[in-house]
């Protein structure tokens, strides 16, 4: 009536771990930047007259759009690959903010930091 002890093998050989710590990085630094949006761009966008309604389409269309690009990111991860995919939306997300700050208008911020971010 002994019972046998068995060691449990992770499936994946612990890969997994490392997936959560790397997604867990990859949204630490992609979703604070739309929670430090009005520290990173508060002064810039009191300079352009921008007021809160303004922020608020701006904030809007981003989360607008990081909700719906799933319709075209899954199909692209099944053409392509995830680790190109990652990469051209690493490009995108750090190019967004880099266009960002010249901006001279609300315009300009909602393309570079909304839909190109």
């Amino acid at each position: 009536m002994f019972m046998e002890k068995k060691k449990l093998v992770p499936p994946d050989g612990g890969w997994g771990w490392i997936v959560v710590i790397g997604a867990s990085a990859v949204n630490l630094c992609t979703r604070s930047i739309e929670q430090s949006f009005g520290l990173l761009f508060g002064d810039l966008l009191r300079d352009l007259g921008v007021g809160t309604t303004g922020a608020a389409v701006i904030m809007s269309t981003l989360d607008a759009l990081i909700n719906f690009s799933g319709l075209f990111v899954g199909p692209l991860i099944r053409a392509l690959s995830y680790r190109k995919v990652s990469v051209a939306g690493s490009i995108l997300v750090a190019s967004g903010l880099m266009l960002t700050s010249p901006a001279n208008s609300m315009a300009h911020i909602i393309i570079t930091y909304s839909i190109i971010n």
